[in-house]
């Protein structure tokens, strides 16, 4: 398998673990749904995942770089998360 196709793979199923993240204040929806994830990049196992706040300053920012990196770094194949 090429690690094109591999990375791709991969980033589904960061994707599919992001969005099992829910937002501290509305734990019905998860940061998916929410917007604040604008980016996913998986290169050699390594994934990059660029988070926007809802708001500047938000309060819970700090809880959702932690859930994420929890999240991401239990996907099979992770084996870093920035």
């Amino acid at each position: 398998m090429s690690t094109t196709v591999h990375a791709g793979a991969l980033e589904r199923k960061v994707w599919h673990a992001l969005r099992g993240v829910p937002d501290p204040e509305i734990p019905a929806v998860s940061v998916v749904d929410m917007g604040m994830v604008a980016a996913v990049d998986v290169d050699d196992g390594a994934a990059t995942v660029t988070i926007l706040p809802t708001f500047t300053g938000c309060p819970a920012i700090g809880v959702i770089e932690s859930d994420v990196a929890g999240a991401v770094a239990a996907v099979d194949g992770i084996s870093e998360v920035h």
